[in-house]
């Protein structure tokens, strides 16, 4: 949990340090990522945030696919060292601080756990929010389905003949 935590922080500095649409969509897809394990963690169930990666992940390569249709020739500048210090300071950290005495049977009753809460996903009060999600789901692929005419064509042509 704290490895997850601290690695949204470089990669929050470094998500306001780029300027291309490439890295700000790795970057976006890293935190999604690292959002979706500590969710985990937090509600201990994957079920929420493999909606939330879903969602995000197509979302965030809808908009890379539009931003490099507009921004097409512009160069990336990459700095090495601070990627590098950047992604490795909270695995040292991390490393550093980590507790290996966890036993087996913690680990398993951490499993079983996981086991008997996946049935409270279904029950009355989260029912409204898992009907919300899916009703979501739905619409957005009719709305995608009605926005991708094949007679309109794309929003920007690419190579328009006059």
């Amino acid at each position: 949990m704290k490895f997850f935590i601290l690695s949204l922080l470089p990669l929050n500095m470094m998500f306001m340090k780029s300027k291309h649409p490439l890295s700000m969509s790795i970057l976006l897809m890293l935190q999604t990522i690292f959002t979706a394990m500590i969710m985990k963690n937090m509600q201990e169930s994957f079920w929420y945030s493999y909606i939330l990666i879903i969602l995000m992940m197509s979302s965030v390569m809808t908009m890379f696919i539009y931003m490099t249709s507009l921004i097409s020739n512009m160069k990336t500048n990459l700095n090495l060292s601070f990627l590098m210090i950047s992604l490795l300071s909270p695995i040292l950290y991390t490393n550093f601080f980590y507790n290996t005495c966890e036993s087996y049977n913690f680990m398993e009753s951490i499993n079983m756990k996981i086991y008997y809460n996946m049935n409270k996903m279904y029950m009355l009060n989260k029912s409204l929010t898992f009907l919300f999600i899916l009703m979501f789901l739905l619409l957005m692929m009719i709305f995608i389905n009605k926005l991708m005419n094949l007679k309109m064509g794309p929003i920007r042509k690419i190579n328009d003949k006059l």
